[in-house]
């Protein structure tokens, strides 16, 4: 809808607001996300967000980094009813989790490992399903990355990982089995749902 209102991290705002036309909750960074000397390079032509979008920044890390009832309920509460919700997520916010922690997010202990990519898909997928049982409960989110597939998995001993808000709304295998309650997703991009928007029934 054209008053849709897009939740999503800031550089994924600005491309959902440039691209899309839609008004984006947040789409400038603030200064903790060059503390990363990634950023760093970027940050003199780049804008940065004022004291109420700064706070945004800082709602948005905290609730995608915790539980994800919780997370939703907040947002229902702080949003209301009063406009069309939806949320953007792309794996690549599984680089950003130390950003996130800087601006106030929960840190999340995911295992990562790179896999080089074979001609047999079927047993490129059995090794790593393997790794996610060795190194964590068996819930993993893979991401082809040219000859390679980038594994995240959530940990054995769970915190708040598995539950967070960002975990279930990516397209990890156990994610993939039970959205959250009031959550409908409305478009993912296909092999490995890099990109997934979800209109949030509030």
């Amino acid at each position: 809808p054209k008053d849709a209102l897009i939740l999503s991290w800031w550089d994924d705002g600005q491309r959902a607001h440039f691209l899309g036309g839609r008004e984006a909750w947040v789409d400038k960074p603030a200064t903790e996300t060059f503390i990363s000397p990634v950023w760093q390079r970027l940050q003199d032509g780049l804008l940065l967000s004022s004291g109420p979008e700064r706070r945004h920044l800082s709602s948005m890390a905290r609730w995608l980094t915790m539980d994800s009832d919780k997370a939703l309920a907040e947002m229902r509460k702080y949003f209301g009813a009063s406009r069309p919700i939806y949320m953007l997520v792309t794996n690549d916010l599984l680089m950003r989790l130390g950003e996130m922690v800087d601006y106030g997010g929960t840190p999340l202990a995911l295992g990562s490992k790179v896999v080089p990519a074979h001609d047999n898909l079927h047993g490129d997928i059995a090794q790593i399903k393997q790794w996610a049982y060795e190194e964590g409960d068996g819930n993993y989110l893979v991401q082809k990355e040219g000859l390679h597939y980038h594994v995240w998995a959530t940990p054995k001993v769970l915190g708040t990982e598995k539950n967070a808000l960002l975990v279930r709304l990516l397209p990890f295998v156990g994610s993939l089995k039970k959205l959250p309650e009031h959550v409908d997703l409305v478009y993912q991009s296909h092999w490995g749902g890099y990109l997934s928007i979800y209109k949030i029934e509030m």
